[in-house]
């Protein structure tokens, strides 16, 4: 089987420097809140085990592996059924880029050239799942990822910016299954820990997917 998913969800949005201008590199981060739109899909190519991918702009795209350690997954299962499903991944997200010269604060204009490597962040998730309804799924998930963030600029002014983290989430939800079409709502406690940056965050969110 398979799934497309979008969902929307209230989100945190990491601004991992301050200022990639200054010379050096203010590296202080900050956390601001945002609204985050995205996709996530799945194939399912064993009975247990099942690949999948997600898509958020401006975000890293994630990839990795499903593994449905007991029950059925939410396409195949009845009323009654308990699951249980682990889920090991990463996201990244590569980009090239530089700062003029007429931008840098420096004593002599330099520019900065080099490449950046935004949120490589290797992640795992536990979920457990019951569904009391065949048209109702109960959820609830652990996941925990290591944020990683490295800019390098390898000409002109030679700096660079090294940061990680940990993101830790704790997740309830339910979910609606009529025929191939499922709705759903979550509520869900993030921690991030970046550097000297510590953030709480409490977020709603809104999923709907087609399953076959």
């Amino acid at each position: 089987g398979a799934s497309i998913e979008t969902f929307i969800t209230q989100a945190t949005r990491l601004q991992v420097a301050q200022d990639l201008r200054a010379a050096p590199i203010d590296g202080t981060p900050r956390a601001d809140d945002t609204v985050a739109l995205g996709l996530h899909g799945s194939l399912g190519f064993l009975k247990a085990l099942e690949l999948y991918w997600g898509w958020v702009p401006g975000g890293p795209n994630t990839a990795g592996l499903k593994l449905q350690l007991w029950g059925e997954s939410i396409r195949a299962s009845k009323a009654g059924n308990f699951s249980l499903s682990l889920a090991l991944g990463t996201g990244l997200y590569v980009a090239a880029g530089g700062i003029p010269s007429e931008s840098v604060q420096a004593t002599a204009p330099t520019e900065r050239r080099g490449f950046i490597i935004e949120y490589a962040s290797p992640h795992g998730e536990l979920s457990f799942g019951y569904r009391p309804f065949d048209i109702l799924l109960l959820n609830m998930g652990y996941y925990h990822s290591r944020i990683s963030y490295v800019v390098t600029f390898d000409e002109g002014i030679k700096d660079v910016y090294d940061q990680r983290g940990t993101l830790t989430i704790v997740h309830l939800g339910a979910n609606v299954k009529y025929s191939f079409l499922i709705f759903g709502l979550d509520i869900a406690k993030a921690q991030l820990t970046f550097g000297p940056l510590m953030n709480s965050e409490l977020s709603f969110g809104f999923n709907s997917a087609l399953v076959w």
